[in-house]
């Protein structure tokens, strides 16, 4: 159900109300009857993104309303500018003299310019093999669940252990064989 529910976020507003209507006892249930952590509220809480102002609109204390009608109003109908919005230049009149050039950046301003340019590509970089780095950790570990003998270097696992921060994601990762509860028995004799 969970996986079918979910396409409705897609659908026209009725259709994404209805699935809130759906997802959000469903959530609350699972909540208080399962231990899945975090994940749950996760869900929940996004499924409130499924409703719109019109949904939510009588939460809203009436005097505030009126502010928010008007600013409905205003973006259902917009009040047209005076003149259209164009990327293309305006075409300049004969009578106005020719603007004068834009001033040139001295030479420490270029020199910046680049060197901010230069510092926000290698801050990139850098970023892009840290991730990388740490998503081959978290598949390598993946792939050695099942399969204890997979050819996986294990050099950047073993790196990246001491600090935490790449391990077996996942609700699943690691699952007990029993389930020990406790039972409560009695008789009437």
């Amino acid at each position: 159900m969970e996986i079918g529910i979910v396409w409705m976020l897609f659908l026209p507003r009725r259709l994404r109300l209805i699935c809130f209507f759906i997802v959000t006892p469903w959530e609350i249930g699972v909540i208080l009857t399962a231990n899945y952590a975090f994940l749950n509220y996760l869900v929940l809480f996004l499924g409130f993104l499924l409703l719109d102002d019109r949904s939510v609109r009588w939460l809203v204390p009436a005097r505030f309303r009126s502010q928010l009608d008007s600013a409905a109003i205003e973006v259902e109908h917009p009040v047209p500018a005076e003149k259209p919005l164009s990327i293309a230049p305006e075409p300049e009149p004969d009578t106005e003299p020719a603007p004068e050039p834009a001033p040139q950046p001295t030479r420490p301003a270029r020199a910046e310019h680049a060197f901010r340019r230069h510092f926000a590509a290698f801050r990139v970089a850098v970023t892009a093999v840290l991730l990388t780095w740490i998503a081959y950790d978290t598949t390598a570990e993946l792939i050695h669940m099942p399969w204890r003998d997979a050819p996986v270097p294990t050099a950047p696992i073993v790196a990246l252990e001491p600090l935490r921060i790449a391990n077996q994601y996942g609700l699943f990762a690691v699952m007990t064989r029993g389930r020990y509860e406790i039972e409560f028995q009695g008789s009437d004799d």
